[in-house]
């Protein structure tokens, strides 16, 4: 009997969805997106969150966008002067957004 889970997150079963969701983002999207601040791209992907989530899978979300939050605070001050430990916040940025990717995927299953 194969693991539920392994099949739920088998690359062969999510790559059909990650090229359609691929797709989805047009070129004004990413151009209008390029243009924006992280903040209001963090500020739209709260509202993303708390329109298809609630309970204790929001709450989760929540503290995680809050996390992120004070990382992209950290790296792009309002100074517009490049923090000097820039390259570790973008790896930590990096992670926090992937770490709630990851968790949207589980609860959507």
């Amino acid at each position: 009997m194969t693991n539920k889970i392994e099949d739920l997150l088998s690359p062969e079963r999510l790559r059909g969805r990650w090229q359609r969701d691929e797709k989805k983002v047009s070129e004004s999207d990413r151009a209008e997106a390029e243009e924006q601040s992280a903040l209001q791209l963090h500020a739209q992907l709260k509202c993303l969150i708390v329109e298809r989530f609630q309970g204790d899978e929001a709450d989760v979300l929540n503290l995680l966008l809050e996390g992120l939050k004070a990382l992209l605070v950290q790296r792009f001050p309002e100074t517009g002067d490049a923090p000097e430990e820039k390259d570790a916040l973008d790896l930590a940025i990096h992670k926090a957004l992937n770490q709630i990717e990851d968790l949207v995927e589980a609860f959507e299953i």
